[in-house]
């Protein structure tokens, strides 16, 4: 389960990325409505789904916050809050009285940080490239032909897209480019299991920037080959090109890495908030110690989920 185990592995996972972008790779998306969307022509006036998509969920949210299950009950309530507002608050900080806590107010803090992050991003990088993104690229996203590790040696592992394909295009949609790696990034923490990302598993600088400098020779040669030019960008002068390409995309991939706290953050306590008023499957019961990843580790839990990815969006601003 461990993004990181093969070097060449994610070096595959980067040049498919490239050719998902660039290449609009119909072969390697499985739902027909993202291959017409890939080719369109104008992709790139398109605008990204990231804001649209999380401000549609927070307001969702809203609106069953507001619902009688959670405002009859002032203990669940809270609750919820506690999860939500680890996005701007820490645990040990003093949280507001029971009677204070409304829809409306969870509302507004998730929204003034989406509006916060938006400025942030269309300010610091205007430019940043548009394109069709996979949005969820995760180990459980990623098919593996496991017959490569009983063929070839340690060494001589042949990764291509022959023997790894990104699969499940469920939030395939227009976004940042740089979001999917940002997000792959984050993937690397796993969690998936028990809610509870480990932070430590993040890739170090270095590997991102490799990843990084392979997404771009790939995506510049699907660039240079659908616009039929032979121009060479010329020794040194390639290399210089690179550098600068790369430092501009890892500095992306460092703010759009909060992006992906926030946009699954919003998700998970969103998820459970339909746990409570649709499907009536959330249990009261070890609720706080479930949140605060005291008990039931061997299960699943969307609360507690969305409480560490908003927790690290509010690290990851701080710092």
């Amino acid at each position: 389960d461990d993004l990181g185990r093969e070097e060449g592995l994610v070096m595959e996972v980067a040049r498919q990325l490239a050719r998902l972008h660039y290449g609009y790779d119909a072969a390697a998306v499985d739902v027909a409505a993202a291959e017409s969307t890939l080719k369109n022509q104008e992709l790139q006036q398109q605008p990204p789904s990231l804001w649209k998509v999380t401000e549609s969920w927070i307001e969702e949210l809203s609106q069953h916050l507001s619902h009688d299950k959670f405002r009859d009950d002032t203990v669940l309530m809270q609750l919820f809050y506690r999860a939500a507002t680890t996005i701007s608050q820490k645990d040990d900080e003093p949280s507001s009285e029971t009677h204070d806590i409304t829809a409306a107010k969870i509302k507004a803090l998730l929204s003034d940080e989406l509006a916060w992050l938006k400025n942030s991003v269309e300010t610091r990088f205007p430019h940043a490239p548009i394109v069709f993104c996979h949005n969820d690229v995760n180990a459980a996203n990623i098919l593996l032909d496991t017959s490569i590790d009983d063929n070839e040696s340690e060494n001589n592992k042949s990764y291509d897209r022959q023997s790894v394909c990104i699969i499940d295009y469920e939030y395939g949609s227009i976004n940042y480019a740089m979001y999917d790696v940002a997000n792959f990034n984050c993937e690397h923490c796993g969690g998936l299991d028990n809610g509870i990302p480990n932070y430590e598993l993040l890739p170090r600088s270095a590997r991102i920037q490799n990843f990084l400098e392979e997404y771009v020779r790939e995506r510049d040669e699907i660039l240079l080959s659908t616009t039929n030019s032979n121009k060479d960008a010329g020794g040194g002068g390639k290399r210089t090109t690179m550098i600068a390409t790369v430092s501009d995309l890892h500095s992306q991939v460092e703010l759009f890495e909060m992006a992906s706290h926030l946009y699954w953050g919003v998700w998970g306590v969103l998820q459970a908030a339909g746990e409570v008023t649709v499907d009536g499957t959330f249990r009261m019961e070890n609720a706080e110690s479930r949140l605060e990843g005291d008990s039931d580790l061997d299960a699943w839990d969307n609360l507690r989920y969305a409480k560490n990815r908003l927790e690290r969006y509010r690290v990851c601003k701080e710092e």
